[in-house]
C-alpha cells in the first residue's frame, strides 16, 4: 500500500486515472485485509457475539451497544456467517 501511496500522488493529466487507480487499490486492500481476517484481536469477540443472534430474545436493562447489535440484527437476517458481518463493518 505504501508504493500505491506513492505512485498515486504523482501529477500531471497523464496520471490523473493512474491516481484514482492506486487510491482505490489501497482501499481495497485495507478492506479485505480487515475483513478477511480471523482470531486476530478481538474478532473472536465480535464472532461469537454474532453467532449468540441466533438466541436473541431482545435488549436487557443496562445492555450496552444497542446500535451496534440493531446493525449486527440486521446483517444477520441476510446472512448468518460471521465472516460476512466483519466484512461489511471493514467496509463501512
Amino acid at each position: 500500500t505504501f508504493l500505491f501511496g506513492i505512485c498515486s500522488r504523482f501529477k500531471g493529466e497523464k496520471f490523473k486515472i493512474n491516481r484514482y487507480l492506486f487510491v482505490f487499490t489501497i482501499i481495497a486492500i485495507f478492506i479485505l485485509v480487515s475483513g478477511l481476517r480471523a482470531n486476530i484481536g478481538d474478532t473472536y469477540a465480535y464472532i461469537e457475539g454474532y453467532e449468540s443472534l441466533a438466541n436473541f430474545s431482545g435488549f436487557t436493562e443496562g445492555g450496552k451497544d444497542k446500535g451496534f447489535t440493531i446493525f449486527q440484527l440486521f446483517l444477520y437476517k441476510i446472512s448468518q456467517d460471521p465472516q460476512f458481518m466483519i466484512f461489511i463493518t471493514s467496509f463501512i
